[in-house]
């Protein structure tokens, strides 16, 4: 499902909220495996919307100059992620608050 935006750039998180709804609407009885989101696709609101929907995954490419708050620290994604070598990945569950 696409949304065309009457702007330049990317989308903001109400716009990619609003389109998560409207797909809901629209396939009820879809499921959906799990949202996939590159680097623009950032965003307090939208990442806590996604952490909000219990039954929707997400995975967000980030930029290693990003933070994230993890048992209670705010740390640089290059810290968090050190131990990964290129091509890897790490899987962190998170709560909205």
């Amino acid at each position: 499902m696409w949304s065309i935006l009457s702007k330049k750039g990317n989308s903001n998180s109400d716009e990619r909220i609003r389109l998560i709804e409207a797909f809901d609407r629209l396939f009820p009885d879809a499921e959906i495996a799990f949202i996939c989101g590159d680097r623009e696709f950032i965003g307090k609101a939208w990442v806590r919307y996604l952490l909000l929907s219990p039954s929707m995954a997400f995975r967000l490419r980030i930029r290693q100059s990003d933070r994230i708050e993890h048992k209670g620290k705010c740390l640089p994604v290059r810290v968090l992620f050190s131990h990964l070598r290129k091509g890897e990945s790490q899987q962190l569950q998170g709560d909205a608050s």
